[in-house]
């Protein structure tokens, strides 16, 4: 399934042991239970690691659920900085 090699997908990247990750779109094509596990799943590595992540998405509930700040791009140019709802 789509949820399953998203989350095969960060297995292997975590074997990297990376500081930071970008997270084009990580919950697109994926079920609404599918996208709460991974978002649960992004959340539990980034406390055990304290992980940085730059989470792109077009979904704006999602992103002022998961981020602490939203940069919107407007125009091709990124906004200011936006508190996150959290």
């Amino acid at each position: 399934s789509g949820g399953e090699l998203q989350r095969l997908a960060l297995a292997r990247v975590m074997l990297l042991e990376p500081s930071l990750l970008v997270l084009d779109e990580p919950t697109s094509m994926l079920d609404v239970i599918s996208q709460a596990q991974m978002i649960h799943l992004l959340q539990e590595v980034q406390r055990e690691r304290g992980l940085g992540y730059l989470f792109i998405s077009h979904d704006r509930a999602l992103c002022e659920h998961f981020c602490t700040a939203i940069r919107p791009l407007k125009e091709g140019r990124l906004g200011e900085a936006e508190q996150a709802a959290m």
